[in-house]
């Protein structure tokens, strides 16, 4: 019988079943672990929720320029994206469904370059806004309302951190800076970290220890410890050519730095382990470390060549390192 021409156009519609890479070299804290364990990341404008026991992927794809920023809720169920462009916008969305929750708008403009739930995760604060003049604003996101802005910092914010079981005190640190603020109804104060005789510093990255204290990573490789916006301690030479991310675990603390080595240290931040670079599934060198996770036992780590790697402790008091996820970089070879 002689085959029937159709006159309808085929199907064209491609469905997205797998999203190689992630972005590590222009962007720093973008890997998450939601409560089951998938790792939560984004590549250009899709967040991906990366199932690494099924080998599986999930995606969101509700943004119309490259995402800029990620964080997780407490409960390790919800992420909340911003991207850049003129309308800068930041979605909420669900880590196990990939369905949106919130869609804020008229927030930031040029890109949004960091975000941070409360632990309550009521509220959400974001900086955003080009580097001349950074601008940090809170959220009560669910009704998608601003509830207060103002002006970072008249130069790069690198992160913002509420303070633990907090609401209305956050941190922000950044370039030669850092600042603790008060939110008071809908205004937010600050008051500038005295660095007293160890001289000012970039301050890369921020988090909050269990006691309370506040740890920040520096360019020149320390950490430096506040207590009442005052620099109480700093430990030397953590990591060479800077500390770019900071992140507590059950024990302590865990950095990573330029080097591309993580450092573990104890509640009273005596270094207790290194684990060094990780094997790269390409690169003869892993590269920075510029995103830190803890989930369990495990570590996860990414690093500035777009790679994502594993880390767990060996009973011979040795680490395993496994390189998961690998894109292109922008430099390095085999």
């Amino acid at each position: 019988m002689p085959c029937r021409m159709s006159r309808q156009p085929p199907d064209g519609s491609l469905q997205l079943q797998w999203v190689f890479g992630y972005n590590g070299h222009t962007a720093r804290n973008n890997v998450k672990v939601n409560s089951a364990g998938h790792l939560v990341y984004y590549v250009a404008g899709v967040g991906v929720v990366h199932d690494i026991g099924q080998k599986k992927q999930a995606f969101y794809t509700g943004h119309n320029d490259d995402i800029t920023s990620l964080a997780m809720s407490a409960d390790g169920k919800l992420v909340a994206t911003g991207q850049m462009g003129k309308d800068a916008y930041i979605t909420v969305w669900d880590s196990f469904t990939c369905q949106p929750v919130s869609v804020i708008h008229d927030g930031h403009s040029h890109s949004v370059t960091s975000l941070a739930f409360s632990s309550d995760g009521s509220m959400l604060a974001s900086v955003g806004g080009p580097d001349r003049k950074q601008e940090l604003m809170v959220w009560l996101w669910e009704k998608g309302r601003r509830v207060a802005q103002k002006v970072a910092y008249n130069g790069k914010v690198e992160e913002v951190e509420w303070e633990p079981g907090s609401t209305t005190k956050l941190v922000t640190c950044g370039a030669k800076h850092v600042r603790f603020w008060k939110l008071r109804g809908n205004v937010l104060q600050s008051v500038s970290g005295v660095f007293g005789g160890e001289g000012v510093s970039d301050q890369v990255s921020v988090t909050h220890m269990a006691d309370g204290r506040v740890v920040t990573g520096s360019d020149c490789g320390h950490l430096y410890v506040w207590a009442n916006a005052k620099l109480e301690s700093v430990v030397k030479d953590v990591h060479p050519g800077g500390v770019l991310v900071t992140e507590v675990y059950p024990n302590g603390l865990l950095t990573g730095g330029k080097d591309g080595s993580i450092s573990m240290f104890d509640k009273d931040l005596n270094k207790v382990a290194t684990v060094p670079e990780a094997p790269s599934l390409v690169y003869d060198v892993a590269g920075p470390i510029h995103s830190l996770a803890v989930f369990n036992e495990m570590v996860i780590a990414g690093t500035e060549k777009n790679e994502i790697w594993t880390v767990r402790a060996q009973d011979n008091d040795g680490f395993s390192a496994a390189c998961i996820v690998q894109g292109h970089a922008e430099s390095g070879g085999c």
